[in-house]
């Protein structure tokens, strides 16, 4: 049994599936709260790639032509609809036409692979740099007990040699 990560088709698909599941479940635009600062805890704001996107409409009365131009290229009216936002402006939120979301999961999922790979590779080069290590401390200590006891040896054959220089 290898300790080394292999590359796995089902964790991979797995990780595609959760990418996706969470692009289509997010807006398209900025977020302030899309990362968090490790060091600070701050909000980190960016830009981040959604299925839906929101139109917004000044007046009641422009929900409709705004709503027949979209539908025209192509978007579809999202689970939301309509929401009002200020006043009397609201939000249409609509999906990305199927090209658009096509390419964008293209792109999740050719992130997600480079990024799993990368994973593996960053563990399995953790894994054997730390086996390098135990073996090479290992060998460190077998060498230092040899020498240990070649010094020991020496140690005892300079006594005699001393002992018997010094008895005559």
């Amino acid at each position: 049994m290898s300790i080394l990560r292999k590359h796995n088709k089902q964790e991979l698909n797995a990780l595609k599936e959760a990418a996706v599941a969470s692009y289509k479940n997010r807006p398209h635009g900025y977020d302030a709260y899309a990362d968090t600062d490790p060091k600070t805890g701050r909000p980190i704001g960016k830009v981040l790639v959604g299925a839906y996107i929101s139109e917004l409409v000044l007046t009641p009365a422009q929900i409709i032509p705004v709503y027949l131009a979209k539908t025209e290229e192509g978007y579809t009216l999202h689970e939301l609809g309509t929401l009002p936002f200020a006043g009397t402006s609201h939000h249409i939120y609509f999906y990305k036409p199927q090209a658009e979301q096509d390419a964008d999961i293209k792109v999740i999922h050719a992130a997600v692979e480079a990024e799993y790979r990368r994973e593996i590779d960053e563990s399995n080069r953790l894994i054997v740099d730390r086996q390098v290590e135990l073996e090479l401390a290992a060998a460190q200590r077998r060498a230092a007990e040899v020498q240990a006891s070649e010094l020991k040896t020496q140690r005892a054959e300079m006594e005699v040699r001393i002992r018997a220089e010094l008895s005559r």
